[in-house]
This record gives C-alpha cells, structure tokens and sequence, in this order.
C-alpha cells in the first residue's frame, strides 16, 4: 500500500558518475545480465504486483476482483460481443465500482 514508485540510477554497473561505480549498485553487471535486484522487481512489477483474472458474472450479472491501485482495461465478452472498458482504482479506502453496459 505504500509503494509510489522506483527511481533507480545507473542500469548496469560501471555506468555511474566517478565514484558512484565502487558501490556496483547497477540492476544488470557489466556485461549487462541481471542482478538478482533486477530479478526481483522484474517479479514484482510484472507478476506479484500485477492483477490478471478471468471472471464470471453471477445470476445478477454482477463480478468482483480486489486488485492493486492502477489503471485496467478490462475486457467484457457477452452474447458474442467483445468490449474493452478502461477502469482504475484508486487509493483512498474507498471502494470502486464501475457498471459496464454492452
């Protein structure tokens, strides 16, 4: 819930400003393969933190997800039509509900 953002400076080690290399503080070595830094918030970004579900409406045509504060788009097939809505849910507590009509 506290997660703003990732400001990270110099990619790949030896890239750095003068001094700032000593520390290798890059995502990627030298030779440009990954760190396990970068490993780690490739698995972060694009799986833990990111919401991907399949769902069903119930008899009332109603579905639910919770999902991290972002931008979706989410895809709604019925009756052969296929649409995509944009949504986003935003921090705050509250809950957010879209209605999507065909």
């Amino acid at each position: 819930p506290q997660m703003a953002g990732i400001t990270w400076w110099n990619l790949a080690d030896g890239t750095a400003y003068e001094n700032e290399n000593k520390a290798l503080g890059g995502l990627l070595d030298e030779n440009m393969n990954p760190k396990p830094a970068y490993r780690e918030l490739d698995r972060l970004i694009n799986h833990e933190w990111k919401t991907m579900a399949t769902l069903r409406t119930d008899t009332t045509g109603k579905a639910t997800f919770r999902g991290f504060h972002g931008r979706y788009s989410i895809r709604v097939t019925a009756g052969g039509i296929r649409r995509e809505f944009p949504f986003e849910i935003k921090s705050g507590g509250r809950q957010n509900r879209a209605r999507l009509t065909l």
